[in-house]
C-alpha cells in the first residue's frame, strides 16, 4: 500500500500543480474551467496514467487502504481545488450564489461522465485529444448555462 501511494502522490503532484496555477490565476472563468477540465481528461488519454488507475482500482479489493489512499489523494483534492475556485468566483459575481461543492461535484460528474467507462473497461476506439477539446468545451458551456452570472459569449 505504502508502494502505490508513493507512486500516486507523486503522479498527482505533478498534476496539481498545474492545477494549482490555473485555479489561482485571474483568466475568465470559462478559460479556467476548460483548462482544469482538460487536466482531468488527460487518464482518459493518456495511456501510463490510464493503467495505473486500472491497477488502482484491481489493487483496491485487497487492500483498502490503497482505494482510500488514491481517492483522498487524486479525487478529493480535485473537488476541493475546484469547490474552492467556484467559491472564489462567486465570491466575485462571475458565478451565481449556491453550494461551492455541490457546484464542483456537478462539474466533475460532466467531465468524467462521457468516457470513464469506455477508457476503463479500454474500448476502442481509444479517446482522442480532439474529442476531449470538444467535450470539454461543452461541460463548460453546460456548467456556465447553470452558474455564470452573465451570459456565455459565442
Amino acid at each position: 500500500a505504502d508502494l502505490f501511494t508513493a507512486v500516486m502522490k507523486r503522479r498527482s503532484d505533478a498534476g496539481f500543480a498545474r492545477v494549482t496555477t490555473l485555479v489561482q490565476s485571474a483568466e475568465p472563468i470559462d478559460r479556467v474551467l476548460g483548462d482544469y477540465a482538460i487536466e482531468l481528461f488527460l487518464p482518459f488519454v493518456n495511456q501510463d496514467l490510464l493503467r495505473l488507475l486500472r491497477t488502482i482500482i484491481n489493487a483496491s479489493e485487497m487492500f483498502p487502504d490503497v482505494g482510500r489512499a488514491f481517492w483522498t489523494i487524486g479525487p478529493v483534492r480535485a473537488h476541493e481545488m475546484l469547490a474552492d475556485l467556484v467559491r472564489d468566483r462567486m465570491a466575485k459575481g462571475e458565478l451565481r450564489q449556491d453550494d461551492p461543492s455541490e457546484a464542483a461535484h456537478l462539474f466533475l460528474a460532466m467531465c468524467s461522465g462521457r468516457f470513464w467507462y469506455r477508457t476503463l473497461v479500454d474500448i476502442r476506439p481509444r479517446v482522442t485529444k480532439a474529442e476531449v477539446d470538444t467535450y470539454a468545451r461543452r461541460v463548460v458551456e453546460s456548467f456556465l448555462r447553470i452558474y455564470a452570472t452573465t451570459p456565455l459569449r459565442t
